[in-house]
């Protein structure tokens, strides 16, 4: 865990991850602002809303090591160890950053009516999952996989404009909330967490070939 502080705390000393933050943040209180707001089915279009904000997120994140960080990390832990322990970082960034964006309208009473532990549990493991699915995504156009910033940049808006016209989570698991379908808010869960899984696992590879 100590190769995961440091990577955070370098992308906060270099300040690239904070103009994402501050707009995550601002969206979240933003889009809370209007009542009512039902739990799960207002957490589910925020993460939904979100989704690019939080992959801009993760892809600064992953910038933010430079090449010569890079390759001390690899020499001092092993290139693969490097790629996980990265991919992790970046996971603990964007879950901290979609926690966050729970606890607000929890703690400012933004909901229509106080939580219940099951909603609670239910908002955080949604906002994880997106987190860590937006996470893995971001990676697979992060540094050394793709260098330039613009092409990056393109590739996650035309996945996001993809998940829109197919259909899939989180804009998938928007609607099923919104529609009271628990059980295709439950599956869309279980599938952003095996998308962040298969991702990240291929993400590791890319990124130990092309160190």
């Amino acid at each position: 865990m100590a190769v995961v502080r440091y990577l955070i705390t370098v992308a906060l000393r270099r300040r690239v991850v904070l103009a994402p933050l501050a707009t995550l943040l601002g969206a979240d209180a933003a889009l809370y602002s209007a009542p009512p707001n039902p739990v799960l089915a207002t957490a589910a279009a925020v993460a939904a809303y979100t989704l690019p904000i939080q992959l801009w997120l993760a892809l600064t994140f992953f910038n933010s090591l430079h090449d010569a960080d890079r390759d001390v990390l690899a020499a001092t832990v092993g290139r693969r160890r490097a790629a996980w322990l990265r991919l992790l970082a970046g996971g603990v960034l964007t879950a901290a950053a979609g926690a966050a964006c729970v606890a607000y309208p929890v703690a400012a009473g933004r909901f229509a009516h106080p939580v219940s532990a099951a909603e609670l549990a239910s908002c955080a493991a949604l906002a994880t999952s997106t987190a860590l699915a937006a996470t893995a995504l971001a990676a697979l156009f992060a540094e050394p996989t793709v260098r330039h910033p613009g092409q990056a940049g393109l590739g996650l808006t035309l996945c996001t404009l993809l998940a829109v016209w197919l259909d899939l989570p989180p804009i998938a698991v928007a609607r099923a909330a919104a529609d009271s379908a628990g059980w295709r808010v439950a599956l869309g869960i279980g599938w952003m967490s095996v998308f962040a899984a298969a991702a990240a696992s291929i993400c590791s590879v890319l990124w130990d070939r092309r160190a």
